[in-house]
């Protein structure tokens, strides 16, 4: 592969990478959690994809997508599609597809929206060759993991089963540094979990 086109993929990286960032940063919406897994919403996968058409037609060449929908029994597939031209000539072509299926879903409308929504982030991922916004969206969250505070259960908990608050300051001191009301919610999990074991 040329260096030039090396540069290129590592260019329509960072556009993606850079938008996300800075959707996440403003958009405490921009992620959603479905069946235990994180995904962007169907504005942000749009919002990536403007991005990435503005960075080619200012490259000279430019970017378009085509969705098709299709129902099989009760799983919708949609099949996504972004081509890259110049000058009228098809120079290259991603595909993807993502599902649903419509008994896990409100109406069909909001499963084919999610279905579409799935297939467009992959067809993103594709053409620019790595799955950067799984990577984000999986930093993301555990950083927010990380901010959030130990919980009032989860202090309640660690108290009950240790039986005092000194003997249970010095265990967070002795893991952590910090007294059990500064822990974080992650922290504090993990002694919960060592805490549940040990019963």
């Amino acid at each position: 592969m040329e260096e030039k086109q090396i540069q290129k993929i590592e260019e329509t990286k960072n556009i993606v990478k850079e938008r996300l960032e800075n959707i996440l940063k403003t958009d405490k919406n921009a992620i959603v959690k479905i069946n235990n897994r994180y995904e962007i919403t169907r504005p942000v996968a749009l919002a990536l994809l403007n991005s990435l058409s503005w960075y080619f037609a200012n490259s000279g060449y430019s970017l378009s997508h085509k969705t098709d929908i299709q129902i099989v029994n009760d799983i919708v597939i949609a099949k996504c599609v972004i081509s890259i031209s110049k000058d009228g000539i098809l120079i290259m072509e991603f595909t993807s597809v993502g599902a649903t299926k419509l008994t896990e879903e409100r109406d069909t409308h909001t499963a084919i929206s999610k279905a579409e929504t799935r297939a467009l982030k992959r067809a993103i991922e594709t053409a620019i060759g790595e799955d950067t916004i799984n990577k984000i969206i999986l930093e993301y969250v555990q950083n927010q993991v990380q901010e959030v505070k130990i919980s009032k259960q989860q202090y309640e908990f660690i108290i009950s089963k240790i039986g005092d608050k000194d003997k249970a300051n010095e265990l967070a001191k002795k893991l952590y540094n910090k007294n059990l009301n500064e822990l974080s919610y992650r922290e504090a999990s993990e002694i919960v979990s060592k805490l549940k074991n040990e019963t």
